[in-house]
This record gives C-alpha cells, sequence and structure tokens, in this order.
C-alpha cells in the first residue's frame, strides 16, 4: 500500500458533515438497513471510480509519461486544496452543502434511498482521492495490487460508517451525550477543521509536485 495514499486516506476520514449523518442514523431507526444502505452506495460510487482511474491510467500511459503527469496533477490538485481551505475558512463549503441531521436527532423519516444518496453525496471523490489515485497509479503496482490499494483505501475512508454499522448489528450502539457531543462539536468547527485540512495537504501536494517535476 502506498504511504502516501494512506496518509490521505486517513485525513479524509475528518468529515464533521459525514460524521454528522453517520451517528445520526446509528442512533435512529433501522440503523442496520440505513447503514448498509449508506456503506453500499458510497462504495459502489467510489470503487467504480478509483478502479476505473487507476487501470485507465495503467493502461494508456508509459511510465515516463505518467510521472510528468504526475508532478502536474499534484501542483494542480495542491492548488485546487488551497482554493479549498479559503472557501472553507470563508464558509462557503458550509453554504454550498445541504445541512446534516443534527447529531441528537433521530431521522424516523429517513427512507434507504435518502441514505444512499447521502452514501454518495458525502464520498464523492474529491482533491484527497484523486491524489491517493495519482499515489496508486505511481506506485508501480500490478493491476490487482492497484485495485487492492483502492479497495484498502476506500475502507480507511468508510471507517466511522463501518465501524458504526458492526456496532448496530452487535446491538453495542453507544448511549449518553458524549459521542453526540464530539460529533456537535465538530461540526460547529467544521470550517476551521476543513481549513487546517485542506491547507496542510495543499502546501504538501504542491511541494511534492514541484520536487517530482525537477
Amino acid at each position: 500500500m502506498s504511504s502516501e495514499a494512506l496518509v490521505l486516506a486517513v485525513v479524509s476520514i475528518v468529515r464533521p458533515t459525514a460524521a454528522a449523518v453517520v451517528w445520526a442514523m446509528l442512533v435512529g431507526t433501522r440503523p442496520r438497513r440505513l447503514l448498509a444502505v449508506y456503506l453500499l452506495a458510497g462504495l459502489a460510487v467510489s470503487l467504480t471510480i478509483g478502479v476505473a482511474v487507476v487501470l485507465a491510467v495503467g493502461d494508456t500511459l508509459s511510465a515516463r509519461t505518467a510521472f510528468e503527469l504526475r508532478a502536474r496533477v499534484l501542483v494542480l490538485l495542491g492548488v485546487v486544496a488551497l482554493l479549498a481551505a479559503v472557501a472553507a475558512r470563508l464558509g462557503w463549503l458550509r453554504r454550498s452543502r445541504p445541512d446534516a441531521p443534527a447529531a441528537s436527532s433521530r431521522p424516523r423519516r429517513l427512507s434507504p434511498a435518502g441514505a444512499a444518496a447521502a452514501g454518495v453525496l458525502t464520498h464523492l471523490p474529491g482533491v484527497f482521492y484523486l491524489a491517493a489515485l495519482s499515489a496508486i497509479s505511481a506506485s508501480a503496482a500490478a493491476r490487482t495490487g492497484a485495485v487492492v490499494q483502492v479497495v484498502v483505501y476506500n475502507l480507511v475512508w468508510f471507517a466511522p460508517a463501518i465501524v458504526a454499522l458492526a456496532m448496530a448489528v452487535s446491538g453495542s450502539i453507544p448511549s449518553g451525550d458524549r459521542p453526540a457531543r464530539a460529533v456537535a462539536w465538530g461540526r460547529a468547527h467544521q470550517d476551521t477543521i476543513l481549513t487546517v485540512c485542506f491547507a496542510g495537504v495543499g502546501v504538501w501536494l504542491i511541494a511534492k509536485g514541484l520536487a517530482e517535476a525537477r
């Protein structure tokens, strides 16, 4: 597994909106059904795109061309990440997204179709995923190895929902206000959290891209 892709997978977990959605489904009615649909729909779209990209890059680009293109892509993604950091700081990202259910609410009216849509919308491929796919494509792994890396990335990315589903299946759904307060705190400070994450990753991607372009 590419260490770069693994780091990006861990960073991609930091999504207050997705955490609020998962928590709301976990403490609501029909948590197992809704979380399972949420996972299946999100993984279906994310895995399909990820596998298609790494296989297409491996089949169409030579090693030298892929290396040169990767440097440019990293710089471009870094710039996009910095712009996203500015947008998060100004609150534009929050205003452009539909409101997630409150952490303490019980979404009794959430349908499986709504859970599926949430799974897709909260895991649409973005800067982190595209950068990870670039790292996987550059790892010189065989087709099977590249596909396995995409699967591992997605399992890490969807880890909060996977853990929540395991809790629902085992009947060990947490009670009390502490987890809800943590989710609510993340939602309240999501602009700052996203600004720091996007800015940090953006600087890293640009520095890495410039270093590889030399």
